[in-house]
């Protein structure tokens, strides 16, 4: 007897985020790239600020997943 698994579904998260330029036009446009690519899009957080380490002399990053 042989089981075959068929995995109908697939999926992937991306975490996105910077902190140079405009940011938010940025995300707007990587969503429309992997989109382009014939992914459907689920869900989209929303924007969530959070502040730089490592080297903290920068601006605080714009993400979203």
């Amino acid at each position: 007897m042989s089981i075959i698994l068929v995995n109908t579904h697939d999926y992937c998260w991306f975490g996105l985020g910077g902190n140079c330029g405009d940011v938010k036009s940025t995300l707007k446009r990587a969503h429309t790239l992997i989109e382009s690519m014939g992914t459907s899009t689920l869900y989209i957080s929303q924007l969530y600020r959070s502040e730089p380490w490592g080297y903290s002399q920068q601006n605080e990053f714009i993400n979203q997943v």
